[in-house]
């Protein structure tokens, strides 16, 4: 990404420890999933409270010193992290094992493996590929602004991170409503399924346009939390209302890219949408950003872009109504029939 001088070398060293997180995410997502599906959410909200709280205190001591620790710097926060996070999975793995029926034995694992992987991998391999087309597009991004001073890159990275708040409620949504729309699916309530993810989508865009609104007002003193750079804290509003632009077609992105690939029509958007992204939107960030010299305020205005014609492009393939015949029991049904 080109990052200048001291930043560099704290990345790296931060990077060294933090990919360890990889692993132990992994068995939180199983082990988060398994206490949705069974209706239990209440521990994993336990899990990642003692994963925040875990993670503050020992961020914090590692940092200031606290306990008789011994100040750590960047390295330590990484470690302090990755500990916390084990905290918290170990919390919900406990929960999976004590709060619902699974069973795990060696016969039943080689027995069901393959069937089950089959309908996993149908919709769980088109469902990386959005993704990691998001982190890449995100360290592209990081690119431009880091090339741009150290004060664009801080501005870019401050403004994306605060206004993840907002999609916390579109996550939560989100995973809700796949849920239920997978069990309308499943038993052929096809309509019932699509006034869902309405009702799903009508609240995600008023939680989360409540929360934008929260952080455009408080812009300034939100942003002086973390710089004191006077154009940084100068051009806030700015950066703000354009993130802010960026977020309702952000929720219908993550929601109806959510449900697409849940029912099994994932593929197309996870195809379409990277494209889109790296055909138009990366390009359209760098000739404003670089060429027309609009800095990081053409990084954000190219994010409204790429979010707004991706969620008319999903909205679109939701309403063509594929995932009808997408799902697992209608693949089984098929399968049965031949």
């Amino acid at each position: 990404m080109g990052l200048p001088g001291q930043i560099k070398v704290d990345a790296i060293q931060y990077m060294q420890v933090i990919c360890l997180l990889m692993l132990v995410w992994a068995f939180k997502m199983i082990f988060q999933s398994v206490l949705n599906i069974f209706g239990q959410p209440q521990w994993n909200m336990i899990a990642n409270i003692v994963f925040f709280i875990c993670n503050v205190l020992g961020c914090a001591a590692v940092v200031y010193g606290w306990f008789g620790i011994p100040q750590a710097g960047i390295v330590g926060v990484a470690w302090a992290s990755v500990l916390a996070a084990v905290a918290g999975v170990l919390v919900s793995g406990f929960f999976v094992l004590t709060r619902t029926p699974i069973r795990v034995s060696l016969v039943d694992f080689k027995k069901e493996f393959w069937p089950s992987s089959q309908h996993t991998l149908r919709i769980a391999l088109p469902s990386m590929i959005e993704p990691l087309s998001f982190d890449l597009n995100m360290i592209v991004l990081n690119g431009f602004a880091a090339s741009l001073g150290a004060a664009a890159l801080v501005a870019k990275i401050y403004t994306f991170n605060v206004f993840l708040i907002g999609l916390i409620i579109t996550l939560a949504l989100t995973l809700a409503t796949e849920i239920l729309i997978c069990q309308y699916v499943g038993a052929g309530k096809y309509d019932r399924a699509a006034e869902q993810l309405r009702q799903s989508l009508k609240v995600a865009l008023w939680g989360s346009g409540v929360v934008v609104i929260i952080l455009l007002v408080f812009h300034h003193p939100i942003m002086d939390i973390f710089t004191d750079d006077t154009w940084v804290l100068g051009a806030s509003f700015w950066l703000f209302l354009l993130a802010a632009i960026s977020e309702p077609p952000r929720a219908i992105n993550v929601m109806v890219g959510g449900v697409l690939r849940a029912t099994g029509d994932g593929l197309l958007i996870s195809i379409i949408g990277p494209l889109f992204t790296w055909i138009v939107a990366i390009p359209a960030a760098y000739i404003m950003a670089i060429i027309f010299e609009w800095g990081v305020f053409g990084i954000l205005i190219a994010a409204i872009l790429d979010e707004g014609c991706r969620s008319y492009l999903y909205w679109r393939r939701w309403k063509v109504e594929k995932w009808h015949h997408t799902h697992v029991h209608a693949v089984e049904s098929r399968a049965a029939d031949a």
